[in-house]
C-alpha cells in the first residue's frame, strides 16, 4: 500500500492556490455569464407530502430504471416508514417498514437492479441499560410488503463479540447485483458489516468485523459499484485519521482495512466520511481534514480497481464541511461540500473530467446542506439548502443545478420547494434519462409539525417505445399459494410472486396481484397476477387453490430411521440420514426437512432432529438421540460377573441371576441368554447337533452402572436339568444392541439349588449323557442328547 502523506512547501503550495484561484476565477466567470434557465427538456412533477407529522431524517435510492425508494422517520408511529417512487416519477402510498416496537431513527434505503428494496435503520432496544440496535428489512420486487425485520447487529444478552451490548449506530444500507445487500453500521470499537446473499428475500449472516487495526468512530460510511464493488470507510479514533475496507466484486470477504488519510503521527485529524464506488469498482473516499494549520481541507483518497489507495493532498478551500462525493462511468468524481468562512457561506463543488478538475460555487450566500448523485447517463445533480429572509419570515428553499454530460458548465440554479417552508435534511437521486428526485424534511414555518416532502424531475416529452418492437409478455412465477394448495379457513397467509421481462425485451412496467392469499370462504379459490412491460404486452397467471371449512389442526407425522434412537456411531464416520413426513387425511405435507447427514464430527451425545409444516400452517418437530463415539473407537459389550465363580445356581423358582456392568460411555442395551448344545455322541453325527435356549432375557444398563438380569428358565430348560441330574455345563451370551459392539460368550456350569438322589450311571441313556462319579462335590455332565 502507498500512502502519499508528503506536505508541499508552503511558498510553493501558496503559488499553486494563487495560480488555481487564477484559474478558477476566469472559468467561474465564464459558468457565470454561459449559465442560463435549466434544461428545456426536463420538468417538474408537482411536489408532493409523504408522510404524516413528526417525520424527519429522510433516505432515497433510485435504480438506473427510475424505480426508487424513499425511507423516513416517524415519531408519532415510532418507526420506519417509506414509499416507492414509480419510473414515471410519482410516488405510492405510505408503506409500513420496521414495525412499532423501539423507537426508531436513522433509516439507510438502497434499491438494487431488479427493484428489491433494502432499508436499515436504528431501533432502541428496551432493558436497562437503554441500548441501541440495528435492524433491517426488504421489500421484494413485485411484492406489496416489507417482510419481518431482522436485527443484525449483536444484542447486550446474547453473549456474543468483543461489542456485545454496545450501541449499534450509523447504519447504511448497500444494494448489491442480483439481489444481494449488506449493511455497514458502528458498534462499540469496531465497525461491523452484515451481507445477505444473492437470493432476494434471504436472512443477513453474522456481523463481520471490517477494522483489523485501530478502534472506530461513529462516522462511517459505505457504497456499491455497480459491478458489486463495496467500500466502507471511517474515522479511527486511534490514529485520527481515516480508514477503509473494500470487497472487490466476486470476492467473498473484505479485504484488511487500511488509512487512506495521513501516516499516524502524522498530525492529521479527519471526520466527515463519504464514499462512493463507480463502475470497475473505482472508489472514492472523500473527508474534512486538519493537518497542522491547514483547517477543515476537504481531501479525497482514491482507489482504483485492482489497486491500492492514494492519498491525495488536501486542497486550499477554505473552511469547508459535510462533504458528498459522486463517480459517474468513468470513474471521474464530483464532490460537493458546504463552504463556510467569516465573510462567506455557500455551496462548491468540484468536478473532476477529462479536461482536469474545476472548483464551481454552486451557490452563496446561507447555502449549505449539499447533495449531489450521478445518474447513468453521467449527468450530474447537485442540490442544496438556502437559507434566505423574506418579510423577517426565515425560510430554506431546496434548489438545484445539474451539469450535464455533455455540458461545460452546471445550469442556472432553480427551486426544487416552495419559498415559505423550512426545509433541511436533503437527498437527492438520479435514474437514467434525466429522471430526478429530490427527498427533504419540511419543517413548515414554526418547526412544529416536519412532514417529508419529494418532488421529481422528469424528462419532458417522455420517449415512449414502439409496441412494434417488443411484442413478448413478460413472465410471472408465483410461489404462494402453490398449485392445489390445500388452507385451512381464515388462515393469514401472504402472497408471493414475482415478474420478469425476456432478455431484450422493454422491461416490466406493472406487476400487480393481492398481497395476501384469500381465506375467508371455503372451497376452490383462484388468485392470479398481472404484468405489462413498457411495450403494452400484458399476461395473467392464475393459480388456483382450496380452502378447506374444517380447520386442520393436527401436525403431520414424521418416522426417523437413521439415526435410531440411542445408536451408536464411530466419530467422523460418513453417515446419510434416513427420515420421512406423511399427513395422511390432512392437508398435505409443504416442507419435511431435516440435515441430510448424521453428524459425527464430536464425540458425545448427540440430537438429530426433523421439522415438518402442513398446508394448514400446522408444524411439528421430531428428534432422536445418539452417540458418537471418540476417535473413532468400537464400543464394548458389558460384562458380566457371577456369584458363584463359573456356575449359577438354580432356585426351586427356575430364574436364576446375573450381574451385569455397562463398561461403555453410554447405555448398554441388548439380550441375555444361556444355551445348551446336544447331539449325537459319534464322531460322524457331530454334524447333528443343535441349540436350545433355556432362558432369554433383555437388559438395559446406564453407562458406568451395574444392574442384576434375571433369566427364568424355560420349561424346555428345566427338563435338561433334571435329565442331567442338576448339573448343566452352559453357553452364556450377551448381545449388545449397541451399534458396533460384538457378542460375547462364556461357558459356565448350572447347578440345581436342590438335587434328586444320585441315579446310577449307564453308558447311554435316553439322553446320552455320561456322568463321571467322583468321591465327593457336585456332578458335572456334558448333554449329547440323541435324536431318540
Amino acid at each position: 500500500m502507498n500512502i502519499h502523506t508528503h506536505v508541499p512547501d508552503r511558498h510553493l503550495a501558496l503559488n499553486a492556490r494563487r495560480r488555481r484561484r487564477r484559474a478558477r476565477s476566469a472559468a467561474i466567470s465564464v459558468v457565470l455569464a454561459c449559465v442560463a434557465a435549466p434544461n428545456a427538456e426536463a420538468a417538474f412533477t408537482e411536489s408532493v407530502v409523504l408522510s404524516g407529522g413528526q417525520s424527519r431524517t429522510p433516505s432515497l435510492a433510485m435504480n438506473a430504471s427510475g424505480a426508487g425508494f424513499v425511507a423516513w422517520a416517524d415519531a408519532n408511529a415510532s418507526e420506519v416508514k417509506g414509499a416507492v417512487r414509480k419510473p414515471d416519477g410519482t410516488f405510492g402510498p405510505q408503506l409500513d417498514v420496521s414495525g412499532t416496537v423501539g423507537d426508531k431513527d436513522a433509516p439507510s434505503a438502497a434499491i438494487d437492479a431488479q427493484g428489491n428494496v433494502t432499508v436499515a435503520w436504528v431501533r432502541t432496544a428496551p432493558g436497562s441499560p437503554l441500548r441501541f440496535v440495528v435492524e433491517v428489512a426488504e421489500l421484494q420486487a413485485g411484492h406489496a410488503a416489507f417482510g419481518a425485520p431482522q436485527q443484525v447487529s449483536v444484542g447486550s444478552n446474547s453473549g456474543v463479540g468483543p461489542d456485545n451490548g454496545a450501541f449499534a449506530v450509523a447504519p447504511t444500507a448497500v444494494a448489491l447485483p442480483g439481489g444481494a445487500a449488506t449493511v455497514v453500521y458502528h458498534q462499540g470499537q469496531n465497525v461491523y458489516e452484515n451481507g445477505r446473499s444473492s437470493v432476494s428475500g434471504a436472512s443477513f449472516g453474522a456481523p463481520v468485523k471490517l477494522n483489523t487495526t485501530g478502534t472506530s468512530g461513529v462516522a462511517v460510511a459505505a457504497a456499491a459499484g455497480a459491478d458489486g464493488t463495496v467500500t466502507a470507510a471511517w474515522t479511527d479514533k486511534t490514529t485520527f485519521g481515516v480508514d477503509a475496507a473494500t470487497r472487490p466484486a466476486n470476492h467473498a470477504d473484505f479485504e484488511a482495512s487500511e488509512q487512506v488519510s495521513a501516516a499516524p503521527g502524522g498530525g492529521a485529524v479527519a471526520e466527515q466520511v463519504a464514499v462512493a464506488v463507480g463502475s470497475g469498482g473505482v472508489s472514492s473516499v472523500v473527508f474534512v481534514a486538519s493537518i497542522g494549520q491547514h483547517l477543515g481541507a476537504i481531501v479525497t483518497a482514491t482507489r482504483p480497481a485492482g489497486t491500492g489507495w492514494a492519498y491525495s493532498q488536501p486542497e486550499d478551500v477554505g473552511s469547508g464541511g459535510s462533504p458528498r462525493v459522486a463517480v459517474d462511468s468513468g470513474g471521474h468524481r464530483t464532490i460537493v461540500w458546504a463552504l463556510v468562512s467569516s465573510t462567506d457561506s455557500g455551496v462548491q463543488a468540484s468536478v473532476d473530467r477529462s479536461g482536469g478538475t474545476d472548483e464551481v460555487p454552486l451557490a452563496t450566500t446561507g447555502a449549505g446542506d449539499p447533495a449531489v448523485a450521478i445518474d447513468p447517463a453521467d449527468d450530474v445533480i447537485v442540490a442544496w439548502v438556502l437559507h434566505k429572509s423574506d418579510a423577517g419570515v426565515g425560510t430554506a428553499v431546496i434548489q438545484t443545478a445539474q451539469l450535464a454530460h455533455d455540458a461545460s458548465h452546471f445550469s442556472n440554479a432553480v427551486n426544487v420547494s416552495s419559498s415559505n417552508e423550512n426545509n433541511g435534511q436533503l437527498v437527492v437521486g438520479g435514474a437514467g434519462s434525466g429522471s430526478t428526485s429530490f427527498a427533504w424534511t419540511d419543517f413548515g414555518t414554526d418547526f412544529s409539525n416536519p412532514v417529508i416532502d419529494a418532488r421529481s424531475e422528469m424528462p419532458e416529452p417522455l420517449t415512449a417505445v414502439a409496441p412494434s418492437v417488443d411484442t413478448t409478455a413478460p413472465g410471472i412465477t408465483v410461489t404462494s399459494p402453490t398449485e392445489g394448495q390445500h388452507l385451512a379457513q381464515g388462515r393469514a397467509v401472504s402472497s408471493a410472486f414475482t415478474c420478469a421481462d425476456e432478455t431484450g425485451g422493454s422491461g416490466v412496467a406493472t406487476c400487480a396481484g393481492p398481497g395476501t392469499v384469500d381465506t375467508s370462504v371455503p372451497g376452490a379459490r383462484t388468485f392470479s397476477v398481472t404484468v405489462t412491460d413498457v411495450a403494452g404486452n400484458s399476461s395473467t397467471k392464475t393459480v388456483n387453490y382450496i380452502v378447506d371449512a374444517s380447520a386442520d389442526t393436527t401436525p403431520p407425522a414424521i418416522i426417523i430411521t437413521t439415526p435410531a434412537e440411542g445408536q451408536h456411531f464411530a466419530q467422523a464416520a460418513v453417515v446419510a440420514s434416513a427420515f420421512s413426513c406423511s399427513d395422511a387425511g390432512g392437508s398435505g405435507v409443504v416442507s419435511c426437512r431435516g440435515p441430510a447427514a448424521v453428524d459425527t464430527s464430536a464425540a458425545g451425545a448427540k440430537t438429530f432432529t426433523v421439522t415438518v409444516t402442513d398446508s394448514a400452517g400446522n408444524a411439528g418437530t421430531r428428534s432422536v438421540h445418539y452417540v458418537v463415539d471418540p476417535g473413532g473407537t468400537t464400543p464394548t459389550a458389558p460384562k458380566v460377573s457371577l456369584s458363584g465363580g463359573a456356575s449359577l445356581i438354580v432356585p426351586s423358582s427356575g430364574e436364576v441371576s446375573t450381574t451385569l456392568k455397562c463398561v461403555g460411555t453410554s447405555s448398554c442395551t441388548g439380550t441375555e441368554a444361556l444355551t445348551v448344545k446336544s447331539g449325537a455322541r459319534s464322531r460322524a453325527a457331530r454334524s447333528k447337533t443343535k441349540v436350545t435356549a433355556i432362558a432369554k432375557a433383555s437388559y438395559k444398563v446406564a453407562a458406568g452402572k451395574t444392574a442384576e438380569i434375571k433369566l427364568k428358565l424355560t420349561p424346555a430348560g428345566k427338563k435338561l436339568l433334571k435329565k442331567a441330574h442338576g448339573k448343566l455345563k452352559v453357553t452364556l451370551t450377551i448381545t449388545p444392541k449397541n451399534d458396533g459392539a460384538k457378542a460375547t460368550t462364556q461357558t459356565i456350569s448350572l447347578n440345581s439349588k436342590k438335587r434328586g438322589a444320585r441315579p446310577r450311571p449307564s453308558p447311554r441313556s435316553r439322553w446320552g449323557t455320561s456322568l463321571q462319579r467322583g468321591t465327593s462335590g457336585p456332578l458335572s455332565a456334558r448333554v449329547a442328547a440323541s435324536s431318540g
